[in-house]
């Protein structure tokens, strides 16, 4: 008795494994994002896109590199430091001053300011080019390792622990694209985040 009692067991366990490897099946499966759609893809390939885009707080198509997907106006500080902000054709803009930003920053385009006092919280970011403007060489932090095709020769003299270190910082996601719903379509361009009427700035906390 006490043997079958202990075979009883055993079974019992397995059973409990087969039951969570199961589950876990399933939840990695390729979930349905319907009615949303990458173009003509399947709908695994539309989930695995999904799940990708999904990481991003901010993202945004783009036009091309010179061309901002994403523009901050003054006094704009967005806090989190997990989700990602980037576009697979465009570029960053921050007009006028103070602005903070976190998370990974994944940008085929340029990175330009204009007024200072920006910061980059924690990267890490990558550019095709990174301009700082003269009138603001001096009053910025930038964090995290870093990879762009052409620097500005201020970056050293911002404040930060900004290292060059391509091996280390996430390839843009060229592969993203905006996902449709019908026939609705949507701009590139995310736009102008800024601040509202007479508040003295935004702080946003993902």
């Amino acid at each position: 008795m006490l043997k079958m009692s202990r075979i009883a067991s055993k079974m019992h366990r397995a059973l409990i494994l087969l039951s969570i490897s199961g589950l876990l099946a399933y939840a990695m499966a390729a979930v349905p994002v319907a009615p949303f759609m990458f173009g003509s893809s399947p709908a695994s390939t539309d989930s695995a896109k999904w799940d990708k885009l999904m990481k991003y707080k901010l993202w945004a198509l783009g036009s091309g590199a010179t061309t901002p997907a994403i523009t901050f106006e003054s006094d704009v500080h967005i806090t989190d430091t997990v989700g990602f902000v980037g576009s697979p054709k465009g570029g960053l803009q921050f007009i006028n001053d103070q602005h903070s930003l976190g998370g990974p920053l994944l940008f085929a385009g340029n990175f330009t300011n204009a007024n200072g006092s920006d910061t980059i919280i924690t990267g890490p970011f990558r550019f095709a080019t990174f301009t700082i403007a003269d009138n603001s060489r001096n009053s910025n932090y930038f964090y995290g390792p870093y990879c762009v095709t052409s620097m500005s020769s201020h970056i050293s003299l911002n404040h930060g622990n900004a290292v060059d270190s391509c091996a280390i910082v996430p390839q843009v996601d060229s592969d993203l694209s905006l996902p449709t719903v019908g026939s609705h379509t949507y701009s590139a361009s995310l736009g102008t985040v800024y601040r509202n009427g007479n508040a003295n700035s935004i702080t946003i906390h993902v």
